[in-house]
């Protein structure tokens, strides 16, 4: 191992040739695109199903290293699969994303919440900056205001609001303020100061 001069260069050589790698190495699924997301300490592939939080947020991973740490084509290559994949795999006719696919892309788990929606924007955002695609750019922007209808109106996404115990999920708003500091950075918009209020007032609401 080289000599490592600060505690910057110490964290970037562990996480470029320790984390990124062992996701280089085993988790890209060069036969059907994607990537292979169960894997066990040695990289061993355990199950081949795909699971729509993991590709997207593996997408933005790797569109976020060639974004922010020089554009090196193989990370391009690597985003760009997933998010074909996602694209192409994890969207229904209704334009709702399935929990879960085949390694071949066939539906495994019907859409039965945002979660899938809410990694998708981040994932679809960051790699349409790296290639500068416009089009993919609209329909993430689209995406994100489906989300925020979602959050705001439980009914659509097919579950019963009404509960005899009245509970705040908090991880609704943490979400939506994660998504919407990304995508404002790609999309402007001047509505996002109000969610992201919005979002912030909740959670110390009912944070203790």
């Amino acid at each position: 191992m080289p000599k490592l001069t600060s505690q910057f260069d110490f964290y970037q050589n562990y996480l470029l040739n320790d984390v990124i790698a062992f996701w280089e190495k085993h988790s890209i699924d060069r036969q059907s695109g994607g990537y292979f997301n169960c894997l066990n300490r040695q990289g061993k592939v355990y199950s081949t199903d795909k699971y729509a939080w993991m590709q997207a947020r593996q997408v933005w991973m790797f569109a976020k290293l060639y974004n922010e740490l020089g554009h090196n084509p193989h990370w391009l290559a690597i985003a760009r699969s997933g998010a074909e994949f996602l694209t192409k795999h994890f969207f229904n006719s209704a334009g709702r994303m399935y929990y879960s696919v085949t390694r071949e892309g066939k539906p495994l788990s019907a859409p039965w919440h945002l979660y899938s929606e809410v990694f998708a924007v981040i994932g679809l955002a960051e790699y349409a900056q790296a290639v500068q695609d416009d089009k993919l750019l609209n329909f993430v922007r689209d995406l994100y205001w489906r989300v925020i209808k979602y959050s705001t109106q439980p009914e659509m996404l097919g579950r019963n609001p009404d509960s005899a115990r009245k509970m705040t999920n908090l991880s609704i708003p943490m979400v939506i303020l994660n998504i919407t500091q990304e995508i404002r950075t790609k999309i402007p918009d001047s509505r996002y100061p109000k969610i992201i209020d919005e979002c912030i007032a909740t959670i110390n609401k009912h944070k203790n």
